[in-house]
């Protein structure tokens, strides 16, 4: 895909790149709607859109002590969701069977296994 969509703060940074994009931006977009879920801000927004894009392309991750309070498990999810290279960010499947989904409880989907 070419077309430029989605609110700022929330696109990956292929999507400033101009060479096209897939279904990992979904995977970011998640990953950030995680942390603002967490956190109440994401994680590379600025004052200015020109540093929040600069920020999106090329600042590190860093995980505020709003994290603290949740599981390392879900700090590593949101961490892949969050890779810079869209190759390195995991499918939707493999986010759903990250070891988050078996430390709060909730039992493994059968149906993913066959996948």
């Amino acid at each position: 895909m070419l077309t430029i969509t989605g609110t700022l703060y929330y696109r990956a940074p292929e999507m400033f790149s101009g060479g096209g994009y897939n279904e990992k931006v979904d995977i970011w977009s998640t990953g950030i709607t995680i942390y603002k879920l967490i956190t109440g801000r994401t994680p590379f927004e600025s004052e200015y859109h020109s540093k929040t894009i600069n920020n999106i392309m090329s600042a590190e991750l860093t995980f505020p002590p709003a994290f603290d309070r949740y599981s390392p498990s879900l700090r590593n999810l949101v961490a892949k969701m969050l890779k810079k290279d869209p190759k390195e960010r995991p499918s939707a499947l493999d986010c759903l069977r990250d070891m988050w989904f078996y430390s709060t409880g909730n039992s493994y989907p059968h149906n993913l296994m066959l996948n």
